[in-house]
């Protein structure tokens, strides 16, 4: 059984959460031109008459071998604390909740200030509605200053 989390623990782990988002998403633009890179070099090699296993070749080849092996760990770390990422370009998450007695999904992508959002299991990111502002002021950690 998946955890949940209550919102404050949601944010606090969003925190800790965020730099390793970043990093994903950068995993994931980086392999992606690097394997446009390689499709247009192995097609300029064929049109060429030539052959694939040309050292450039091997190189990109294996720079995206890294790669998504680095993605795929920084993926399984994150779901392993329970979060589920929905989408890696845009870094939407999820953190299994509770809101009311109900199950929900607090709702969260990079760049946004903190979670704002929450949805219901069976609607997704398009039944995604602002967290009641009494909860968000219960849930908000004291500031520390």
């Amino acid at each position: 059984m998946a955890p949940t989390f209550t919102l404050e623990e949601a944010e606090a782990l969003r925190r800790q959460l965020e730099p390793q988002l970043r990093r994903l998403r950068e995993l994931y633009h980086a392999t992606r031109r690097s394997q446009a890179r390689l499709e247009r070099l192995r097609e300029r090699i064929r049109l060429s008459g030539g052959y694939y296993a040309l050292p450039e070749t091997t190189a990109i080849v294996r720079r995206i071998q890294q790669r998504e092996s680095a993605f795929q760990r920084f993926l399984e770390s994150i779901q392993r604390l329970g979060v589920i990422v929905r989408d890696v370009e845009t870094g939407l998450v999820d953190f299994p909740g509770e809101l009311e007695g109900e199950p929900v999904y607090w709702c969260w992508k990079l760049d946004e200030a903190r979670i704002l959002y929450y949805h219901r299991p069976d609607e997704g990111f398009q039944g995604r509605k602002p967290i009641p502002p009494d909860r968000l002021r219960r849930d908000r950690p004291a500031d520390r200053g």
